[in-house]
């Protein structure tokens, strides 16, 4: 995979006198319906320090998202155990299965994530980002799918049911709360 450079969006934006961290970040449009907007989301510090992580959270989208999103989840199955410099497990296949079907309802509904990231936990994280609102659908490597919301009020955390209708729903939530 050839070496991939911030955007410059994002450079422009680092106020620091050093060159920015490794941060993932991603042009397109909002969650909530506004224009076009750069998005990014700071991984924990041990993840954003190692060359894995900063080749794929800089990576800047350039076809249309469906299809760059899909290649990611296949390069995320390729993972190797304690990818995350720990003992992470990498996203297995009914992870990556769940994700995918996430993204099928993302382009149904024509909602882009501002992310996906492998999870800590052992599965991909499909994430969204507004303001100071962010949400989450985990898939884990054991089916258990959840969603979350941080960053006004009270964490929360929900179960999402195993089914198009479960992703759809826990969806709706996201769009309202990011919307709010």
């Amino acid at each position: 995979m050839p070496e991939v450079q911030p955007s410059s969006a994002w450079q422009d934006s680092w106020s620091g006198g050093s060159p920015p961290p490794a941060r993932l970040t991603h042009q397109g449009t909002s969650t909530t319906g506004g224009g076009g907007r750069l998005f990014s989301l700071t991984p924990n510090a041990s993840f954003a320090q190692t060359p894995l992580a900063r080749k794929l959270l800089e990576r800047r989208l350039s076809r249309p998202w469906l299809e760059e999103s899909l290649e990611l989840l296949a390069f995320l199955r390729q993972l190797a155990p304690g990818w995350d410099s720990y003992s992470a497990e990498p996203p297995n296949e009914l992870s990556v299965d769940w994700a995918r079907a996430i993204l099928e309802v993302l382009d149904e509904l024509g909602v882009r994530p501002t992310c996906i990231v492998p999870s800590a936990e052992g599965g991909v994280s499909v994430c969204f980002v507004a303001d100071n609102r962010c949400a989450d659908i985990e898939c884990f490597n054991t089916g258990e799918i959840l969603a979350g919301l941080s960053g006004v009020g009270r964490p929360r955390v929900s179960e999402v049911a195993p089914n198009k209708e479960g992703i759809r729903f826990a969806l709706d939530e996201i769009r309202g709360y990011l919307r709010a």
